[in-house]
């Protein structure tokens, strides 16, 4: 695990964005001789770390990395937005000017007018990954690197405004 975090810090990983997770210790038995009780010969241990890769350009370096000096385990990638506020601010923006659209369609449609806000409420805020076409997946990276795939974020508010009818 020392080389590991070795070479991590050398693929750039700063030491804030290591983060133990999980640290197990298991013992190994032998279970070959039905008539005699297991025999403990050894221990699984398991040590898992959690790191953040601020440079998406250099994840791929950093996996090969992290397998080349012995990690023998990766649980999964995700990508976020390290600052979202600035996006979902926008979003909510954006889709309190499409309820409000919608409500006055609706209120043409209807033949009614529509008074003031009674209520406004938000729900969303998931930010699921979305696959790019596989042009736009492609990523700089150095020969024989893995290749990852970072697709985009989508980061999505949901706003319900209720009106009075006049």
């Amino acid at each position: 695990m020392n080389q590991i975090m070795t070479a991590l810090k050398a693929a750039g990983i700063a030491e804030k964005d290591i983060q133990t997770q999980n640290y197990t210790v298991q013992p190994r038995y032998d279970y070959t001789n039905n008539t005699q009780p297991p025999r403990l010969v050894g221990y699984d241990v398991s040590n898992t770390v959690m790191i953040a890769a601020r440079d998406r350009s250099k994840l791929g370096e950093v996996l090969d990395a992290a397998v080349t000096a012995g990690s023998n385990m990766i649980n999964g990638i995700s990508f976020g937005v390290a600052k979202p506020e600035a996006a979902r601010d926008e979003a909510r923006k954006l889709a309190a000017a499409d309820a409000t659209r919608k409500a006055r369609l609706y209120a043409e449609a209807a033949a009614v007018k529509l008074g003031k806000v009674i209520s406004i409420g938000e729900s969303g805020g998931y930010s699921p990954p979305v696959p790019m076409q596989a042009k736009a997946m492609r990523m700089e990276a150095a020969d024989g690197a893995v290749p990852i795939a970072q697709g985009e974020q989508v980061i999505a508010v949901d706003v319900n405004i209720a009106w009075e009818i006049e």
